[in-house]
């Protein structure tokens, strides 16, 4: 006669600053039809996300059931979570805020033909202020095409019940200033991108984006063609 399915020691939960909830029950069950209807939710807020199984041997089968969900009184009251996510990325020297003046300066052009920046294989130093006694040197510039430009990805991460119908209707503003009192850098602003939303037992977790403007501000006419 087989064995009725228990719990099994060895649970485990943790919740986060949200009050997320991530509560794991283990379970013993002897027929492998009973791994699909064994556990229940530890609390009413919890629902299952996830079930894992795996053989005792000799013994009988182990179910690993995952339970989630918000365990706060109101999901939008919790204060939202904030990410700050910092890169260099290449971009073409064109982009360049200062692309004239380099160009100028480094005896820099772009060929429309090639579709590539060239510079010329020397300098002419002399009176120029580059540091050197000769007449030329090597154009530092020389071979070059793309900078490093500071990219950044801000987050801010809340908890709703309920989607809310504005969701979607600020993506493309341009914005000059964060959320939280974090900085902007000088002389760019940040564009609203798609939010992602994901569900977690029984809240949605939501993540605002604001993408850091290439050298210099977004162009309005350009990009507010995407709002909505």
């Amino acid at each position: 006669m087989a064995r009725q399915p228990f719990a099994m020691e060895g649970q485990s939960a943790e919740m986060d600053e949200q009050k997320l909830v991530t509560w794991t029950r283990p379970y013993y069950v002897e027929l492998f039809e009973d791994i699909f209807d064994v556990g229940e939710p530890p609390h009413k807020k919890l629902v299952e996300t996830s079930r894992t199984w795996a053989d005792i041997p000799g013994a009988g089968i182990k179910v690993d059931v995952t339970y989630e969900g918000y365990m706060g009184e109101d999901a939008a009251s919790e204060e939202p979570t904030y990410e700050w996510d910092s890169s260099f990325k290449e971009e073409t020297l064109i982009a360049h805020p200062l692309w004239l003046e380099i160009a100028e300066f480094y005896e820099g052009k772009y060929d429309q033909e090639e579709k590539k920046i060239t510079f010329s294989e020397q300098l002419d130093t002399s009176g120029s202020g580059l540091g050197s006694d000769e007449v030329s040197k090597k154009n530092p510039m020389l071979g070059l095409e793309t900078f490093l430009s500071l990219g950044i990805v801000f987050r801010m991460n809340y908890l709703v019940e309920e989607l809310p119908a504005s969701l979607f209707q600020g993506i493309g503003r341009i914005e000059d200033s964060l959320p939280g009192k974090f900085p902007t850098p000088v002389g760019r602003d940040w564009m609203v991108m798609p939010p992602k939303i994901s569900q977690t037992g029984n809240v949605y977790k939501i993540s605002e984006e604001r993408l850091l403007s290439p050298p210099g501000k977004w162009t309005p006419k350009v990009y507010g063609l995407i709002q909505i």
